[in-house]
């Protein structure tokens, strides 16, 4: 018993709040702004891709290209513009829509990762 509670004291700190510091309040946050990211109109489908171990980003398809800014604008409000190193914008098919992409910052993916499956399912926290 007595090593567990030091395996317990060297993860937690006396000034550090437990919850914080095991992620779950990062992992309710990001899946609360992409649940309602996905409930803004005109948002048809959200993303997690992996395109290299430093390059992952949140993708969401939105079906109104006059207004590319307005993507950007939801994917900053719904998650936070300090979970991304760079937010913007690209042409999706030929049927006038973009995609908002939001490239995560690295200390971040790993939240992003178990909150969205590669489905674009997101899960509950």
């Amino acid at each position: 018993m007595k090593r567990v509670k030091e395996i317990l004291y060297e993860k937690f700190e006396e000034q550090s709040d437990p919850i914080e510091d095991l992620g779950i309040g990062m992992l309710h946050r990001i899946s609360e702004g992409l649940k309602k990211l996905m409930n803004v109109e005109g948002v048809e489908f959200i993303s997690l891709e992996k395109y290299f171990s430093d390059a992952w980003s949140v993708e969401a398809r939105y079906y109104n290209i006059l207004n590319k800014k307005r993507i950007i604008y939801h994917i900053e409000q719904c998650l936070g513009k300090e979970l991304f190193k760079n937010i913007g914008t690209r042409l999706y098919g030929d049927k006038g829509k973009v995609i908002g992409v939001g490239l995560i910052k690295k200390e971040y993916q790993r939240f992003f990762d178990q909150v969205i499956d590669d489905a674009g399912n997101i899960k509950n926290f």
